[in-house]
């Protein structure tokens, strides 16, 4: 939902020119209309696809579609032709399979993407707070019918977490769902649409507001690099950058130590981790990679940072899902309201001081349960 004159224009445009001729379906229309628009808006403001299913099963009782409220097909369709014949969209059918084919990508036109960028800020899914706040993604056969007990520590955390959430306002607000993957044990991230906004070549997420106030972003020093050096009983050597030794024995820039270990650990062998790290953002050279690779093994011998199995990756996921879980629930206590974005938080910028100290407390809480030395360091970003 969102509260926009302008956009209640655009819906009214839209539905005047599409109107069925059915007064008993005509509201339905309009409503189907407002909610693809918005979220058309989100996709624009996030740069993502959005995606909406050809197949009449997901439009029945227990489908994804009838799920989020979309129970007619031939409704949806009708709207989708219509921005699609007016050139608002472009389409890209999905692929058959035998089993279970893929939905249809949708993306807004660059002129209906300007009148719905500022409606995807705006946007609030009340309803999402009404719907079960964990999830297990791509779930084995095993857990494919897993449900949380009500007396089960995720759950708990999460019913109070949103509970509190609910009464607060931040730019596309929604619930805080924490997300598994394959099983209730593996990954275990804090996720919430907030985090999917623009933060780098656009700098949309830091320059919005909570409870209209400024906001700033904070995350751990080399998060995932400490967590692997604590499961090996190490400490970090040098500075209070653990990126810092690194980038010195091997001679480059601090931003290939973080761009190769960004993707390092969830890697197999180092020739897949090269590859990766040149297909991030930080675009991080063969040479590089293998330099920070060398400096790392010879700062910190013995620690294998590759695995054919469950990467690291996956465990320092569950980790620092934890520890955010932790922040969060403190600052409930103190009445102060923190966003989760992946290893980091948003708090409004008058508690960035009490953000710092809650989140080195609660790093060190769970992490000196595995290696008594083990420390951390938060680093800040404001608008």
């Amino acid at each position: 939902m969102v509260d926009d004159p302008d956009f209640d224009a655009l819906v009214q445009e839209l539905w005047e020119a599409s109107r069925p001729p059915q007064d008993s379906v005509a509201e339905t229309h309009r409503d189907y209309l407002r909610s693809i628009l918005l979220n058309l808006a989100r996709g624009a403001l996030t740069r993502q696809w959005t995606i909406f299913s050809g197949n009449n099963n997901v439009y029945s009782e227990g489908g994804l579609m009838h799920a989020l409220g979309f129970i007619s097909r031939r409704r949806v369709q009708a709207i989708l032709e219509l921005l699609e014949s007016r050139g608002e969209l472009l389409k890209v059918t999905g692929k058959k399979y035998q089993k279970q084919g893929q939905a249809n990508l949708y993306w807004a036109s660059e002129k209906l993407r300007e009148r719905l960028i500022w409606v995807g800020l705006q946007t609030m899914s009340p309803s999402s707070f009404s719907i079960p706040f964990l999830r297990i993604n791509d779930p084995e056969e095993s857990a494919k019918n897993f449900v949380w007990p009500t007396d089960h520590e995720d759950y708990l955390d999460m019913q109070t977490i949103n509970g509190f959430a609910k009464d607060h306002n931040w730019a596309m607000k929604s619930a805080i769902q924490l997300v598994f993957k394959h099983d209730p044990f593996r990954a275990g991230r804090l996720h919430t649409p907030f985090q999917n906004l623009p933060s780098r070549h656009y700098k949309i997420r830091i320059n919005t507001q909570i409870n209209g106030e400024p906001i700033c972003e904070l995350d751990f020093n080399a998060n995932h690099l400490r967590m692997l050096l604590a499961t090996n009983q190490r400490d970090v050597v040098g500075s209070d950058d653990a990126y810092a030794a690194i980038a010195d024995e091997a001679n480059v820039e601090r931003n290939s130590v973080k761009g190769f270990f960004t993707v390092a650990m969830n890697c197999p062998s180092f020739e897949k981790a090269h590859h990766a790290a040149r297909e991030t953002s930080y675009r991080v050279p063969y040479e590089d990679c293998k330099a920070v690779y060398k400096a790392f093994e010879a700062i910190y011998p013995g620690i294998q940072l590759f695995s054919e199995g469950i990467n690291f990756g996956v465990i320092a996921q569950n980790l620092e899902g934890r520890i955010l879980r932790k922040v969060m629930l403190q600052g409930i206590q103190e009445n102060i309201f923190a966003l989760p974005i992946h290893d980091a938080i948003a708090v409004e910028l008058d508690h960035m001081s009490w953000a710092c100290d809650a989140m080195r407390v609660c790093w060190e809480a769970e992490m000196k349960e595995i290696h008594k030395g083990a420390k951390a360091m938060a680093s800040t970003a404001h608008g």
